[in-house]
């Protein structure tokens, strides 16, 4: 009987995450063919809402709730992985915070789905362009964002069967997820030695070496090396 009654809560979830990824897909193709009317967001600086995606509010609210159900069973999700995998790009035409906490969740999902999604099943193409997109986040963001975008790139280069160098050099590092990872920490290392020595330091140069300590304390935290 309790094995009955968990099997008939898993399929219930199965259900009502599959159901949130088609809800996904329809906000993205067309929210006029959806039963109830979305919301669209007001923006102070003029921007009018055909600039900006209708739905962002529901947007928010379906990757949320995947989120939750990631965290309770990260299979759930991991024959969706790669539909989450454009959110990453940040291109959601939501205000910058909205936009910071899409890629946070997003990245986190993907953390934990990558390591169960069959390697013969995967992209590569599709994968190599996640780490650039993974990259791009932790200039453009805070640092829950860079954290999460960090971690998945982390996971990203060791779970993804993508080895396909033998060592990280500036030709190869656009090729192999561990390369991009270790790029992004030469960059950053670069930053803090150019901002740090400079006679003249600035509010920006704080800036700036703010983000390159959370970049490099990210790395660090969640480097996983392919020796290891």
């Amino acid at each position: 009987e309790a094995k009955r009654n968990r099997e008939d809560v898993r399929h219930r979830c199965e259900t009502l995450v599959g159901c949130c990824v088609e809800f996904l897909l329809l906000l993205e193709e067309d929210v006029e063919k959806l039963p109830f009317r979305v919301s669209s967001v007001n923006l102070a600086n003029g921007q009018s809402n055909d600039q900006v995606t209708r739905g962002a509010d529901e947007l928010v609210a379906t990757l949320s709730t995947l989120h939750v159900f990631c965290r309770a069973s990260p299979t759930l999700l991991s024959s969706h992985f790669e539909t989450l995998l454009p959110y990453l790009k940040a291109a959601n035409h939501v205000p910058n915070s909205t936009e910071a906490y899409i890629c946070e969740i997003v990245a986190q999902i993907c953390s934990k789905t990558l390591p169960l999604v069959d390697r013969t099943r995967q992209d590569k193409v599709l994968l190599r362009g996640a780490a650039e997109d993974l990259k791009r986040l932790t200039y453009k963001f805070g640092k829950p964002t860079v954290h999460a975008a960090v971690e998945c790139l982390a996971v990203l280069s060791t779970h993804s069967g993508m080895r396909s160098v033998s060592s990280c050099t500036p030709s190869t590092s656009s090729l192999d997820p561990e390369c991009i990872e270790i790029d992004l920490a030469r960059q950053f290392y670069k930053v803090l030695r150019d901002r740090v020595g400079k006679t003249d330091f600035q509010g920006k140069d704080l800036a700036f070496v703010q983000r390159g300590l959370t970049v490099l304390g990210a790395i660090c935290r969640y480097h996983r090396s392919q020796s290891s």
